[in-house]
């Protein structure tokens, strides 16, 4: 399509275009980028290159089609590169690869900001190497009769049908989708307008792609629902009094079905890990490079399916880890020699569903954790205290404070104390918790436990002071009856309760959320209730007055003034139409013990 077909089309049609072109190439680069790693260890690999060599041209073709001109030249170039790899002209060594990869990440900068900034100046730096390979090479290809890439073009294009931008594009598409819309109907045309606004309002659009079966399922519970509501309603206008067994029936089968219809929308904000493997498998191998380490990265349960905001959050935190293991856990080959180990050293993510919970693990066989150096560090900095006994839980975790590093040398890589810190915060916003287990010469393991998803969960209804509230079940391990007159006055005003022989410090809700007075155990109360959690390896008793019921709670997020109150998470319509406010536990025990 010639540069003024895209300028004659609708502003609000061709960034639609765009949008579609930003998703499909973002996905073929995340389906190629196992690929791209694979392509250095076998580089004879014919398969291996037609997969990377379908990235770069479906791109090239398609960004050229919606008037994105550098990413395709950009596109273009990359494309001859593994041309000439796959015909033997340019060896894949170290460096070529290199290129490779330099492309691949100059691809996905390029289609983060090309909307904003068509021209990718940025990417001049890899396309001058690209040119410079290309040059070297320009007299043998300009006497080949017969282009060896159309040949390799054709084998791909059969294989592709052509991508799925380059065929709606088509003016024959354009002119079908414009006179389809004569035929729809008002309502059809005021959502059509709804939602061209949004665009308007956005600079892209976020979307998921999903199998058919997901849709399919939603509309067979969706079409039970309507069905099952109908029929209620029949029952209620003919006579109410006579029909009540049989409404009372179908309200118990729409209870259930309205619970499979929640759980199905649920799984439709459900992707894969794969992508998010990938990435991680790419910066083990760069700090191997980097370190001089020789590393085997081994990926359990790539396929698992995890909720799109959780898997999104989970790239900064995950790549520190591993990062880590890399550079801090596992051992240089000739110390591993020495140590009687194989000079390779092994990192592992893993990724699993277990209970009502989602765990990660990131594991190495390297060194392990040294306790005595962390505690030494930690007493220097003033976080722990040199007298005191500590669990090994309690030491490990001094990693995960801002500025916390054992390295005594600071590289590239590590050794400034940035990095872990943000990796407990992260987690933290996604209510999830990250356990640390370490064997002295044998290895470390992180193990990260999330939630399934952040829309819905299970929750506990609790009173407060003849307030209701939402307490997620994930934030407590226990709930038990503590009588008043088991609380104890310890150190500095604070107070404990001992509770299946471990004393732990009482944090009254009543108190830390409403401002009444803390100490209302004095009270004509003889007795609270107690829900055990766990915060920085301590024990604590959060006391409230009433534990109501056990709800299936839908996460709703409060406007800006309210998000930013400490402890609260968000907030939930209750059966009976009230509002009850979701709590963060472990925040309202921080703060607490801060204010105290």
């Amino acid at each position: 399509m010639s540069k003024e077909n895209i300028l004659d089309l609708d502003d609000d049609f061709l960034n639609e275009l765009r949008q579609d072109f930003l998703e499909e190439a973002r996905e073929l680069l995340e389906l190629a980028s196992e690929s791209f790693l694979g392509l250095e260890k076998n580089p004879n690999d014919a398969e291996i290159m037609q997969k990377i060599f379908r990235v770069f041209h479906n791109i090239k073709g398609s960004s050229k089609a919606v008037g994105f001109a550098a990413l395709s030249e950009f596109s273009h170039h990359a494309e001859d590169l593994l041309v000439k790899v796959r015909d033997g002209k340019v060896p894949a060594n170290q460096s070529v690869i290199n290129l490779l990869l330099e492309c691949s990440d100059g691809l996905s900068k390029g289609l983060a900001c090309v909307m904003s900034d068509p021209k990718l100046e940025f990417l001049e730096l890899t396309l001058s190497k690209l040119r410079s390979i290309e040059s070297v090479e320009e007299e043998a290809e300009a006497e080949e009769p017969t282009s060896e890439r159309a040949v390799f073009e054709e084998s791909t294009s059969k294989m592709d049908h052509g991508s799925a931008v380059e065929r709606s594009i088509s003016m024959e598409a354009v002119t079908k989708k414009r006179s389809a819309s004569e035929d729809v109907s008002e309502m059809d045309l005021q959502v059509e307008m709804a939602r061209q606004e949004d665009q308007k309002q956005a600079s892209a659009l976020e979307s998921i792609k999903l199998p058919t079966w997901k849709i399919n399922n939603l509309l067979d519970y969706f079409g039970e629902q309507v069905i099952l509501q109908s029929k209620i309603g029949h029952l209620i206008r003919s006579d109410i009094y006579k029909n009540q067994e049989e409404i009372l029936s179908a309200l118990v089968q729409l209870d259930k079905i309205t619970s499979d219809l929640q759980q199905t929308a649920i799984t439709l904000r459900m992707v894969s890990l794969k992508p998010i493997f990938g990435r991680m498998e790419r910066a083990v191998r760069d700090v191997a490079l980097q370190s001089g380490k020789k590393v085997t990265f081994a990926k359990v349960g790539q396929d698992s399916e995890l909720d799109k905001t959780i898997v999104e959050s989970l790239i900064d935190p995950l790549t520190h880890m591993v990062r880590n293991a890399v550079d801090h856990g596992l051992e240089t080959p000739e110390e591993r020699r020495a140590q009687g180990k194989d000079e390779t050293g092994t990192v592992m993510l893993k990724a699993y569903r277990q209970g009502g919970s989602f765990y990660i693990e990131v594991r190495d066989d390297g060194r392990g954790l040294d306790r005595s150096k962390i505690l030494k560090k930690g007493v220097e900095k003033g976080l722990i205290n040199a007298n005191q006994n500590y669990s090994d839980n309690e030491i490990y975790n001094l990693i995960f404070q801002s500025g916390f590093s054992t390295k005594d040398q600071v590289s590239d890589i590590s050794g400034r104390g940035v990095g872990m810190d943000v990796v407990r915060d992260m987690f933290k916003r996604l209510k999830g918790t990250c356990e640390i287990e370490s064997t002295p010469g044998k290895g470390s393991r992180f193990i990260v436990r999330l939630p399934l998803t952040l829309a819905l969960f299970n929750g506990t209804l609790i009173g407060v002071s003849n307030q209701k509230f939402i307490v997620p079940n994930s934030d407590y391990s226990e709930t038990v009856s503590v009588d008043c007159n088991a609380i104890q006055d310890a150190n500095r005003g604070e107070k404990v309760v001992r509770i299946k022989d471990r004393v732990m410090s009482v944090v009254p809700l009543s108190a830390a959320l409403l401002g009444n007075g803390s100490d209302r155990s004095k009270t004509q109360r003889k007795s609270f209730i107690a829900a055990i959690t766990r915060v920085d390896a301590r024990d604590y008793a959060i006391l409230f007055d009433e534990l109501y019921s056990q709800e299936k709670v839908v996460l709703k997020k409060l406007g800006p003034e309210a998000s930013r109150v400490t402890g609260i998470s968000g907030g939930t319509i209750l059966g009976d139409g009230n509002v009850a406010l979701v709590l963060e536990l472990k925040e309202i025990v921080k703060e607490f013990r801060e204010a105290s």
